[in-house]
């Protein structure tokens, strides 16, 4: 196993396009180009679903700590009740 990150947008560092070339070049199944296109399709859809689940760890930490103060779940959807639920007493700030 050989360790690989890349960043949150999907840039991929110098180490990385060189292991992906390395592996393209010695794919049997797959042209080099192939396999390219293929891993950075893989890669992508990977790097999507790690960053939604990022998201929704959030939003649930976040949905939880208004719940702890009285506010219906989907406060935040809605500014005025998200104003509400950040006051201290529940009660928005003039």
């Amino acid at each position: 196993m050989v360790p690989f990150a890349f960043e949150l947008h999907g840039a991929k560092g110098k180490q990385a396009r060189k292991l992906l070339l390395t592996l393209a070049n010695a794919s049997e199944e797959l042209s080099a180009a192939a396999f390219l296109q293929h891993a950075s399709a893989a890669l992508s859809v990977a790097l999507q679903c790690g960053n939604a689940d990022i998201r929704n760890s959030g939003c649930a930490v976040y949905a939880h700590e208004l719940a702890g103060r009285g506010a219906p779940l989907c406060s935040w959807l809605r500014s005025e009740e998200a104003a509400e639920a950040r006051s201290p007493k529940g009660k928005t700030r003039s």
